[in-house]
């Protein structure tokens, strides 16, 4: 394990419109055989292989490539259905270390694609 500096950029699209956020965050960095962990404030991102979890205080996210997830977001007002599914999982050694795309649907919303990035910073 060690500390390392990363950036977290995050898009999401909906038809026409997209809202993306870039924040950088000091983060524990765990590499093993079949994957990494990322921890950083109250979120936890694991990678394996085809899989992605992403753990934060209301929700966990299971995204795997070409497979549809349900779990439920937990709000102060009451529980909200969320499905993804994942379409691209990018893994390498340099600096962009994990590029991914998913689908996701809240509640009886329409699908909206995500991406999110994540790189070491230098």
């Amino acid at each position: 394990m060690n500390r390392q500096r990363v950036m977290i950029k995050s898009s999401q699209i909906f038809g026409e419109h997209i809202d993306s956020i870039e924040e950088e965050h000091d983060a524990i960095l765990e590499k093993f055989e079949n994957g990494m962990k990322i921890v950083y404030d109250n979120t936890s991102i694991t990678i394996l292989d085809e899989v992605v979890m992403i753990d934060r205080e209301n929700s966990k996210l299971v995204i795997e490539k070409e497979k549809r997830n349900s779990t439920e977001y937990v709000t102060p007002y009451g529980n909200i259905a969320v499905e993804v599914e994942g379409k691209e999982i990018k893994i390498s050694e340099g600096p962009i270390m994990m590029e991914l795309s998913y689908i996701i649907k809240v509640g009886n919303a329409k699908d909206y694609l995500n991406k999110l990035q994540i790189i070491l910073c230098t």
